[in-house]
Order: structure tokens, then sequence, then C-alpha cells
């Protein structure tokens, strides 16, 4: 069996001990019944992963020693995801794809026709993304910043962009990667209704690809996973992939 992972937002160095916090202590001692000795792994969320060992617990407090620890690099390139939020709790759902696929920033856009504005970061959030990196044994989660108008997004974002468009819109089938690796890809999707004409205009002066990968309408949650999961496969065989 695999070592069963935990958050830690400290990871101290080879042979020192921490703590885990609340929940994950009561994760590992209550629901799991790990003993003194199991082995753990542990993530930071900034890039640490970590063997550990489990000590004694200290009353409903687990312990443990760190065994092995190695930070990792952000991958290259780095995937700036900007989205159109979804409504409610598909953001939530949104997100943990963002870390299972290992993107690097996420931006809410607001655009013609968003349907949702999530106004800031909660531990809902928070607490969904470190789920999905213990799933997904990705020690990194990522930056979400606060939701940004679509003209300021765009100025900000990486030149090497994609854009999901609907089919029939004269969007491309496939990629061009173009030579070289970028650093940075940013990935654009839209509402269920897409960029208005205005936007996806500013998105192709800017050099933005339009790609489509289908010929139906996807919603916001469907299409993040699709497309993101199309362009890494892409850049992949292109040879445009790599670690810093």
């Amino acid at each position: 069996m695999s070592a069963r992972r935990f958050f830690s937002p400290i990871i101290p160095g080879v042979g020192e001990t921490v703590q885990l916090a609340p929940d994950e202590s009561r994760h590992a001692l209550k629901v799991l019944r790990l003993q003194n000795g199991d082995r753990l792994q542990l993530l930071d969320g900034a890039g640490t992963l970590a063997e550990a060992e489990l000590l004694p617990a200290e009353g409903r407090q687990a312990r443990c020693r760190i065994l092995t620890c190695k930070t990792l690099e952000p991958e290259i390139p780095r995937w700036h995801l900007y989205v159109a939020p979804p409504r409610g709790r598909n953001f939530e759902a949104l997100l943990k794809v963002a870390v299972e696929l290992g993107v690097f920033r996420v931006v809410p856009v607001i655009c013609r026709f968003a349907v949702s504005r999530p106004e800031q970061a909660g531990d809902n959030w928070t607490a969904a993304m470190i789920a999905a990196a213990k799933q997904a044994v990705n020690p990194r989660l990522p930056e979400v910043l606060p939701p940004q108008e679509f003209s300021t997004a765009l100025a900000a974002a990486p030149k090497r962009g994609f854009v999901g468009a609907p089919a029939g819109t004269g969007s491309v089938v496939g990629v061009e990667c173009g030579p070289g690796r970028p650093d940075e890809v940013a990935v654009w999707i839209g509402p269920e209704g897409g960029f208005s004409a205005d936007e996806m205009q500013a998105l192709q002066e800017a050099g933005v690809q339009a790609v489509t990968i289908g010929r139906f309408v996807l919603r916001v949650e469907t299409a993040v996973p699709a497309l993101l999961a199309y362009l890494r496969a892409a850049l992949e065989l292109s040879g445009g992939m790599g670690h810093g």
C-alpha cells in the first residue's frame, strides 16, 4: 500500500519532527487508525514533498519525523488558467481540476456574458485544492487571483495562449505549438455562451489561438479539463514540456 498523504503547511528538514493540523491529525488517528511507525507523505502546497514516519501521538495530535524531503520546481510551461467562473460550487470543482492538471495560476475573468463572480478565495476553495493535491500527489497549489476584468487580465496574460472556441465559429482544430518551449501558457475558457465577439477579436489580435475539440457546447467545468488535457498532450508530443 502506498503511503497516506497529508497536508502540512510547514515541512521541516530531514530528522526533524512536525505536528499535523487538527483535521489532518483526526484523519490519521481516528479515521485511518494509523499507528506508530507507519509511513506518510507530506505536501506543503508550495512544492515540497516529504516522506515521514508517524511517532507516538500526543493526545489527539499526530506527530511525525521527516525521513526524506525534496522541493520540486514549477513545471515548465507554467499554465495560467483564465476562466469565466461557473455558478456556485462548480468553481470549487474547477479548482480541483486545476490542481490535478498542474495549473500554476487561476484567474477568474469577468467578461460580458459572465454568470458568476466569486469575490474572494475562501476556506472551501483551499480545502478543495488541498484534497485534490493529496489525491494527485501534486505538492504545489495554484495561485488563485482575485477576479479581474477581461481587458485587465488580457493585458497581463502570457503571450502564448489558447482559447476554447465552439465549432463553427472560425476556430481551428489542432494546436500550432510554435518553435521552442514556452515558459508560460495562457488557457482561456469563456462562459457557456462563449466570449463576446469583441472579446474574441481582442484575444485573436493578442495572438491567442482559438481551438475547438468537439462539435458540442461544453459547460465551463467540462471545458476546463478537456482543453487543458488536450493542450498538455499536444505540447508534450511536440517536445514543448519540461521542468525548470
